[in-house]
C-alpha cells in the first residue's frame, strides 16, 4: 500500500470526497467499504485533522441513525 498511497497523493482531495459522500449512503455495505478505504487514506495523508473534522461534522449532520 505504501507505494501505492505515494501514487494517490495527488488524487487525496477526490477520494476524500468521494468516500465522505459514501459515508451517507444508505446501504450498509457501501459505508463499510467507504470507512475501510478512508482508514487507508488516513496512512497516506500529511494532515488528517480537516479529515477527522469533516468526519465529526457529517456525524452530526446525519439524519439517519444507521449512518450515524
Amino acid at each position: 500500500m505504501l507505494q501505492v498511497g505515494v501514487m494517490l497523493k495527488p488524487f487525496l482531495p477526490q477520494l476524500q470526497t468521494t468516500f465522505l459522500k459514501a459515508l451517507n449512503d444508505p446501504n450498509r455495505s457501501v459505508r463499510l467499504k467507504a470507512a475501510v478505504a478512508l482508514g487507508n487514506l488516513i496512512g497516506i495523508h500529511t494532515r488528517v485533522d480537516p479529515l477527522f473534522v469533516e468526519l465529526h461534522t457529517g456525524i452530526k449532520a446525519a439524519e439517519e441513525t444507521s449512518v450515524r
